[in-house]
């Protein structure tokens, strides 16, 4: 598996958790994935480019990667190249046009680059200029030539298969999330509310901003907010005096806090790419969760069981209600329940395994 080294790291994040999940739906298979890592090409002369002259997919990996790729393939003897997230994508053209033809290439999307972009542009509220208009077009019709070069491409979420689609790819493949339980003790604040969340990146930012709106209407209402830069958990703060910023916490007091939280939220009002894998971490810890549809995707999900919500008034109230000292049981229970249709490693390895054999047995490649 070729990936930026950053993903790989044991850490927290969305990006390392989908990773990790990825690595071990390929150990499902039956495979035996190796990573070739890469860090992003940091001589000082790319990186004027970058800054001057921004193009997408352009100028991130070392140079001439594709051959120690290449060459660590010929030595592991492999029939499959995974390529996990979007930076890696432009070297298989290369690759292909070299003796590495044989083999078969899947692309482990966390999304589409360009998803994100047109999500940023828009929640930043600014004129978008041209030269932003002319970089999206860029992008865009990149995503469509690397689709051209891959085998398969694996996605997060059915949002995500159906743009991946549209761009052209051959095959794709959904791997719903994965929940494995690991429940707090129920230490509950009546009526407390919290969430974590990256505060830099626009979506969650947007969707505090908003779920914190809409509380505000609600007297009595407080939000305790986990995540980080502490700039932006600080500016936030100020603007609404609902929200108890915590800082950043590490895994022990986080979950020494949200074992106090009657509900967790996922505050999510627009399409970026991926999914939110902060949602799985509240349904691992058997907690009363509110959440959107959007908040939802790339989850199994039963609103029968607990509803979903569409816009930030309809979010608060089900928090609320969720909250409610009266419904905790019937909440938690809700969320065992959502947890529990989740997939089990072994059910999304035979789906990889079974996909991988059908595109080995095609003559469409």
């Amino acid at each position: 598996m070729v990936s930026h080294e950053c993903a790989l790291r044991p850490t927290p994040g969305g990006v390392q958790r989908c990773t990790q999940e990825y690595m071990a739906i390929l150990g499902a298979a039956g495979l035996e994935p190796k990573a070739v890592s890469y860090r992003e090409d940091r001589r000082w002369l790319t990186r004027l480019r970058r800054k001057l002259f921004p193009r997408p997919y352009r100028d991130k990996l070392p140079p001439d990667f594709f051959r120690s790729c290449l060459k660590r393939a010929e030595e592991e003897d492999v029939r499959w190249i995974f390529l996990n997230h979007c930076d890696p994508l432009p070297m298989v053209a290369k690759m292909k046009q070299s003796k590495a033809a044989a083999y078969r290439y899947a692309f482990l999307s966390h999304g589409i680059d360009s998803t994100d972009f047109v999500q940023e542009r828009r929640i930043d509220g600014q004129p978008i200029t041209f030269r932003e208009k002319c970089f999206l077009g860029e992008q865009l019709f990149d995503e469509v030539e690397q689709r051209k070069h891959l085998d398969l491409v694996c996605c997060l979420s059915g949002q995500d298969e159906a743009l991946e689609k549209w761009l052209g790819a051959k095959q794709t493949l959904v791997f719903p999330r994965i929940c494995q339980t690991r429940p707090l003790p129920a230490n509950t604040v009546p009526g407390r509310i919290g969430m974590v969340a990256t505060l830099n990146h626009p979506p969650n930012w947007e969707g505090v901003r908003l779920f914190a709106e809409a509380l505000t209407r609600h007297a009595g209402a407080k939000m305790r907010l986990v995540g980080g830069p502490a700039e932006e958990g600080a500016m936030l703060a100020r603007e609404f005096p609902i929200i108890e910023y915590l800082g950043f916490l590490d895994d022990e007091r986080l979950e020494q806090e949200a074992a106090t939280w009657a509900c967790f939220v996922n505050p999510l009002f627009c399409m970026p790419r991926g999914v939110s894998t902060k949602l799985a971490v509240g349904l691992e810890w058997g907690i009363p969760v509110a959440t959107t549809r959007a908040g939802a995707r790339g989850y199994r999900w039963d609103e029968k069981i607990l509803p979903l919500a569409d816009g930030p008034d309809e979010l608060a109230r089900l928090a609320l209600r969720q909250a409610e000292k009266e419904q905790q049981e019937q909440a938690r229970m809700g969320s065992r329940k959502i947890a529990d249709l989740a997939p089990t490693l072994a059910e999304l390895g035979d789906l990889l395994r079974k996909k991988m054999a059908e595109i080995e047995n095609s003559h469409q490649f």
